[in-house]
């Protein structure tokens, strides 16, 4: 039997994903930039045995027989790893693999001495890389690899101690990652104390990215507010200034900070009955301990035609990753209730809280409220929020580049659902 008739009769079940690793991997293995991520995600996703969330490949990674590979959650591989699915590969949630890591889940029969080595069987392999490791660079993973033991080893202890074994796991390189991106001024800040909010309010005016984004929103958020002279109440104002494009804005806070007009509790408004015409919140939803009771307030004081306007972070493929491995706030879309832990008022919250009240539980939100109808949710900015550092991180990119990154996300405006990171939800009052 020739070499490609024993191909053929080893892999006819595959072929086709053979076809397309071969011919297509190669159009989006080198592209740069967050296409390629995206790209490749996209492709690979077509060809692996299951692939559960956005997965980043850095540009270089060779992947072969992707029938065979099952990957959790938060997986990242970077440049020149090599990884060969033929025996099956099975990568659980939070991997990390270094450059120019080899996973084999096969090897040539060496025993068959007669046959010469370009004829002779593979051995499958099985290959099984549990939760929350970390490869290093150059690492061999495969059948008889000496090192199978020693990687078994260190990642044991990694899940003890972080004092800097060979493989930390993700957990350790988040904490390194997030020390070097930390803003210097709320750096080891308390989130609970009020200076850092008002410290929050003079990093977003340093950081032109970040406040062309903040100007963003909040246009947005006054062209949802209905005309009328009766007021607008902003909830969660004190690292913000949409005061400055909302004239006669009402500004609050859980706590007293310089510049805000009151204090109050999203669960108590202080205001009369329909004496309002719009709710605006960016960023604060999440944070509230009880979503119910701010609904049942706001039901109680927006007039009927009147809005709640907000930007909330919301739930995608990609946002479960950048959500609940790269920021310190919990993002917990599995959760039944509408409510918090016990907590601090920044510190307390679950940034898939919007999606949970108006997505997964909008049936349940229609009926228990039903003086709302919930007129728009857009789900948008994939990178910008990223890319901004937020205002806890160093921005990663100059103002001047914004415009182009906006630009981009329009391009990627068809799979918002799947990469976008953030909602702009309105919702209007019933008369």
């Amino acid at each position: 039997m020739s070499r490609i008739q024993r191909f053929v009769k080893r892999y006819s079940g595959h072929l086709i994903h053979l076809t397309l690793e071969e011919h297509l991997a190669w159009l989006v293995r080198s592209l740069p930039g967050p296409l390629g991520v995206f790209a490749r995600w996209g492709f690979y996703r077509m060809l692996f045995a299951k692939l559960e969330s956005l997965a980043i490949f850095y540009p270089g990674v060779y992947l072969t027989h992707c029938y065979g590979i099952r990957v959790g959650c938060g997986l990242s591989v970077n440049t020149g790893a090599l990884i060969d699915g033929r025996g099956g590969i099975s990568i659980g949630n939070d991997v990390l693999i270094g450059p120019y890591v080899v996973i084999n889940s096969s090897e040539h029969a060496h025993k068959q001495l007669d046959v010469p080595m370009t004829s002779v069987d593979h051995i499958m392999a099985p290959v099984r890389i549990g939760d929350d490791v970390w490869i290093g660079a150059h690492t061999v993973i495969g059948r008889r690899d000496p090192r199978r033991a020693a990687l078994r080893n260190r990642r044991r202890r990694s899940r003890h101690d972080h004092r800097g074994p060979p493989y930390g796991g993700l957990p350790a390189a988040r904490r390194m990652l997030k020390q070097l991106l930390a803003h210097p001024l709320t750096r080891g800040l308390d989130l609970d104390d009020p200076r850092t909010t008002a410290l929050r309010l003079s990093i977003i005016q340093s950081k032109p990215f970040l406040r062309q984004l903040y100007v963003e929103w909040y246009r947005e958020i006054c062209d949802a507010m209905p005309e009328g002279d009766a007021p607008v109440l902003e909830l969660g104002s004190g690292a913000g200034f949409l005061d400055e494009l909302l004239p006669d804005l009402i500004t609050s806070d859980v706590f007293r900070i310089p510049d805000i007009s009151l204090v109050l509790d999203g669960r108590a408004l202080p205001f009369r009955a329909a004496s309002l015409r719009g709710i605006a919140m960016t960023e604060v939803l999440h944070h509230i301990p009880n979503a119910e009771l701010f609904l049942a307030e706001a039901t109680r004081c927006v007039r009927p035609g009147g809005v709640i306007a907000m930007i909330e972070p919301w739930v995608t493929t990609w946002s479960r990753f950048v959500w609940g491995h790269l920021h310190h706030e919990p993002f917990l879309p599995d959760r039944e209730s509408w409510t918090l832990p016990p907590s601090g008022p920044l510190s307390g919250a679950n940034g898939a809280l919007p999606w949970i009240v108006f997505e997964r539980d909008r049936e349940l939100f229609c009926e228990r409220f039903p003086e709302w109808e919930i007129r728009s949710i857009r789900v948008n900015l994939p990178l910008r929020y990223l890319l901004s550092g937020g205002v806890s991180m160093r921005s990663l990119m100059p103002g001047w580049s914004f415009s182009t990154w906006r630009s981009l996300e329009h391009w990627l405006d068809r799979w918002m659902d799947t990469v976008g990171t953030f909602a702009k939800i309105v919702l209007v009052r019933r008369g």
